[in-house]
């Protein structure tokens, strides 16, 4: 999907101000992991995405595709390949 920008958190912590900056601007999806990622990105989100000045949207993808798994979107890819 040449037209999207893809960014790897890494870890639920490293989702914080200080790196989302270059997505000022921005309109974002996130994809968190399957189980407490989505709630625990829900709640972080918010006061990050308002200081730094960016659109969101949280997809419960992993939810509804990979319940109980723990696993995230990268799992999945790399299953198509």
């Amino acid at each position: 999907m040449p037209s999207m920008v893809w960014l790897a958190a890494d870890s639920m912590m490293s989702l914080s101000q200080e790196r989302l900056q270059p997505l000022a601007g921005r309109s974002v999806v996130l994809f968190p992991d399957e189980g407490r990622g989505f709630k625990e990105w829900s709640e972080r989100i918010v006061p990050i995405a308002r200081e730094v000045g960016f659109r969101y949207s949280i997809s419960d993808f992993m939810e509804r595709v990979a319940p109980n798994t723990g696993g995230d979107i990268a799992d999945l890819v790399a299953e198509l390949r």
